[in-house]
């Protein structure tokens, strides 16, 4: 992709066209599929754009080609947090909170996508100091 296109994709997607940004990326997919961080670009505009199944598709496919790459495991996990339809979302956010297990953040966000009762039961087990507890 010309460089000029690329800086337009970044501009439009700064200012929040996530429409535009969308049709450009999936164009410079069109014509270089293995451009980096196409498909994370893509996937970041389809999430912001509240378009969670796509953007689960993108991030997963890179994830295949990137299998340690801990954005797009967060970005996997959290996904599900605003697209109920995708039930993998807590193992990738299990698998992000292991590899950083100092990360406060990731462990709240990964108590969020727990159900309800589930959720409960694994604040008591953190507030009785029981970090070990599975998840």
């Amino acid at each position: 992709m010309p460089r000029h296109s690329r800086t337009l994709v970044c501009f439009r997607l700064g200012r929040e066209h996530y429409d535009i940004a969308i049709d450009n990326y999936r164009r410079a997919a069109a014509i270089d599929s293995n451009l980096p961080g196409l498909q994370l670009n893509l996937g970041l505009a389809l999430f912001k754009a509240a378009q969670f199944p796509a953007a689960i598709e993108s991030f997963s496919s890179e994830l295949i080609k990137h299998p340690d790459d801990q954005r797009l495991t967060i970005l996997l996990g959290m996904a599900p947090l605003r697209h109920e339809r995708f039930p993998g979302g807590h193992s990738y956010l299990k698998r992000a909170a292991d590899r950083d297990p100092q990360s406060l953040t990731l462990r709240m966000t990964l108590m969020q996508s727990l159900p309800g009762q589930q959720a409960v039961s694994m604040r008591s087990q953190h507030a009785a100091g029981d970090s070990e507890s599975q998840w």
